[in-house]
């Protein structure tokens, strides 16, 4: 049996809420955050990031922005009467 000496160590600065959050959420899975990074790193080092994985473009954070203004009734949305005006909207 081959033994793994885990001689690397990575770091990394986040502010301590986030850091608190994650941990109280990774402990409820009884993993500790250092033992969830490794998952992670490992993965990706011999799989990959996963398909689904990516940065969500400008484009696509400005459209989930204007639906939690209207969510939180700060922006309503632009609402149309009828299929044509939709349509000039989208073909814009």
């Amino acid at each position: 049996m081959t033994k793994v000496v885990n001689d690397q160590r990575v770091e990394t600065r986040i502010d301590s809420k986030t850091k608190q959050l994650a941990e109280e959420q990774l402990k409820r899975r009884g993993l500790t955050l250092s033992q969830f990074v490794r998952s992670v790193v490992t993965t990706v080092a011999y799989e990959g990031l996963p398909k689904d994985y990516y940065v969500p473009s400008r484009e696509l954070r400005d459209s989930i922005q204007e639906v939690i203004d209207n969510l939180n009734g700060t922006k309503p949305l632009q609402g149309y009467d009828n299929p044509d005006d939709l349509q000039k909207a989208l073909d814009e």
